[in-house]
């Protein structure tokens, strides 16, 4: 994961939130490229979102 270009840094995510999660599960940042990995469609599946596209995304 250190090679991805994530949109924030991910120290930002506190000790205490990744301790919440399950073992095995993982939390990170969004990265640029994840909108192109599908995680709008995935994220539409749960809720709604709008339409947004790749531009907006990564504004």
């Amino acid at each position: 994961m250190a090679d991805q270009d994530f949109i924030f840094d991910a120290s930002l995510i506190s000790a205490e939130i990744k301790a919440d999660y399950p073992a095995g599960y993982t939390i990170r940042p969004l990265a640029r490229d994840d909108y192109k990995r599908g995680f709008f469609q995935c994220l539409q599946a749960l809720t709604f979102t709008g339409e947004i596209s790749e531009a907006q995304y990564l504004d």
